[in-house]
């Protein structure tokens, strides 16, 4: 299949990866020169240094006879722009990273029928159901008698959102610690009101005591920072939580995690483009 992808950071470049040994003619487009040079020296790929949002841009690299065009700048205008474009200039599929978070699935199929987008992914709601299934809680309301299940998130990422909402839905005991005021307030504006938003520093032993981590059937890491988070699982593990699951956004700490007795790490670059590939998977 004739493959173009735009926009190759964190997840453009690991969707790449994730689509070489399958064989497809892949073109890669960033803004950034460096960016492409290194894909240049290390992928084997066709990679243009161009503004994806220019539509000559797109008829240049061939768009009219690409199987599937993906666009996954850190930009959601131009992500919707260059699909909308893309399909009006005849590609045949296109995928559209579009990371809102207040934005339901529903919203998201909407938009696809709106720009006329074949498949919109976030990696932020893709991460957040694939912990949710980790965590299972009809599973384990089931095998505790209907007793509702206690779920402390630590961050108040884009992930921590579509949890809350997921976990509410299912009728569990949510608590979010976060020790930044401005983010608290705006968590309170996006989760159901029953979820318990607490200002505090998390990554205070005495803090997650007085919130009940022992009390605490899963604990989910997702701040920004990795060292933290990975410290942070490792004390609620040692506080015999049943499920403690890590969110990493490098990929450098894989050598450390074995050691550290950590069973559940999620990478949302790597579930993003687990997503992508399994969707043109399916049309191929």
């Amino acid at each position: 299949m004739k493959i173009i992808v735009f926009g190759c950071g964190r997840i453009g470049t690991c969707i790449l990866d994730r689509l070489l040994p399958l064989n497809h003619d892949i073109t890669a487009i960033d803004t950034n020169a460096s960016v492409i040079d290194k894909i240049e020296d290390t992928k084997d790929v066709m990679a243009v240094c161009a503004d994806a949002a220019n539509f000559h841009v797109l008829e240049d690299v061939g768009v009219k006879t690409a199987d599937v065009v993906i666009a996954c700048t850190n930009l959601n205008e131009v992500n919707l722009s260059v699909c909308s474009m893309a399909k009006k200039l005849g590609a045949k599929h296109t995928i559209a990273q579009v990371r809102k978070p207040d934005y339901t699935i529903a919203d998201f199929r909407k938009v696809e029928e709106l720009f006329d987008i074949d498949y919109i992914y976030n990696p932020d709601l893709e991460t957040a159901s694939r912990i949710y299934q980790m965590i299972n809680p009809v599973e384990v309301t089931r095998q505790n008698h209907y007793r509702q299940m206690n779920v402390m998130l630590m961050g108040a990422s884009k992930v921590s959102v579509h949890l809350c909402r997921l976990l509410d839905h299912a009728n569990c005991s949510v608590k979010l610690l976060e020790k930044n005021i401005s983010r608290c307030e705006r968590m309170c504006e996006l989760v159901p009101e029953s979820v318990y938003v607490t200002c505090a520093d998390g990554t205070e032993k005495t803090v997650l005591y007085e919130e009940g981590i022992e009390r605490t059937d899963a604990f989910v890491a997702l701040t920004d920072l990795d060292e933290q988070n990975l410290l942070i699982s490792v004390f609620a593990k040692s506080r015999k939580v049943p499920m403690v699951i890590t969110k990493v956004k490098h990929n450098s700490f894989e050598s450390l995690v074995g050691g550290l007795g950590l069973d559940n790490i999620l990478a949302p670059k790597m579930i993003a483009a687990d997503s992508v590939v399994s969707y043109i998977e399916g049309i191929k």
